[in-house]
């Protein structure tokens, strides 16, 4: 091997640890201070979470989940009633998304391997929350001040 290889190796290499390094960092720490976390179905929004402090703006009335008097599932019974637990209507069924420290996480769907459950939380733009069978997804976005919540 040439002494060019090696540089070449290196450098590769190098690049290659700074931009897992670097996105890492973006994903994790980037936007601790809150955002706003805000709900799609097939590409239109339904409602906007705010990360600072919980409180949400419905955009889509027609996608939100809300539980009649007599619903039996416990999960459901919280959605709107509880101030960090929103519902919306995907496809297959109701995803339930709760408001958490900060973040929000999907803590309940119906899909057949509950791939959205197990993404766990999010605060960061760099990772999205996808419910592919629900064609439910949420983005993290930096906050506008223009926007008016209410809880």
């Amino acid at each position: 091997m040439k002494k060019n290889d090696r540089i070449l190796i290196i450098a590769l290499l190098i690049l290659s640890i700074g931009g897992l390094l670097t996105a890492y960092l973006i994903q994790n720490f980037a936007f601790e201070e809150g955002g706003l976390a805000v709900v799609y179905r097939e590409n239109e929004e339904i409602l906007q979470i705010n990360l600072i402090n919980g409180s949400y703006t419905i955009v889509n009335e027609n996608f939100i989940f809300r539980p009649s008097e007599n619903e039996i599932n416990p999960i459901y019974q919280r959605c709107f009633n509880e101030p960090t637990i929103y519902c919306v209507q995907g496809r297959l069924g109701v995803v339930v998304i709760e408001f958490q420290a900060g973040s929000i996480r999907v803590i309940e769907e119906t899909s057949p391997q509950n791939i959205c459950q197990l993404q766990g939380a999010t605060n960061s733009p760099a990772k999205q929350i996808t419910c592919l069978p629900n064609y439910v997804y949420i983005r993290v976005q930096v906050i506008d001040d223009d926007i008016d919540f209410y809880s």
